[in-house]
């Protein structure tokens, strides 16, 4: 039997990503009355997910500091499949923090996955917060999800 092409397999890991985020509570809040309270956020993702597209063509084999995306590959995909909306709530990203703190146990290095930033900006996330921290704190969250699974 042939081994999985690894783009196949990429993208059979972005949708079991998805199907989990899509399950943590918050998932499908929906927009009242035409008002879309994340639609600043959305709008930087955007901004912010098309420089990363860039980047990650024109440096894929530079060297990035640990507070920095390191999936730039992988998170416009991501986010492309989610509709470019942020993907954390508070309750998400207390979860995330724990997983990444329990993965100590595991033998890995909690701090590969931004986990003093992320605990740092933790209250970024919330609705409400300033648009371009918490678009930045999610993409960061994402990328600690995506390298720690």
């Amino acid at each position: 039997m042939p081994a999985p092409r690894p783009i196949a397999s990429a993208r059979v890991l972005l949708l079991g990503v998805l199907a989990v985020l899509a399950s943590l509570p918050g998932a499908g809040r929906q927009v009242r009355q035409g008002v879309d309270p994340d639609a600043p956020v959305v709008t930087l993702l955007r901004e912010r997910l098309a420089r990363l597209r860039v980047e990650s063509a024109a440096d894929a084999s530079q060297p990035k500091p640990q507070a920095q995306v390191a999936a730039s590959r992988a998170l416009p995909e991501i986010y492309d499949e989610a509709g470019d909306r942020p993907l954390w709530t508070p309750d998400r990203l207390d979860t995330l923090l724990a997983l990444v703190r329990e993965s100590a146990e595991d033998g890995l290095r909690p701090e590969d996955y931004h986990l003093e930033e992320l605990t740092r900006r933790a209250a970024s996330i919330a609705p409400g917060a300033d648009p371009a921290t918490r678009a930045e704190t999610d993409l960061l969250a994402t990328d600690a999800f995506f390298l720690l699974v």
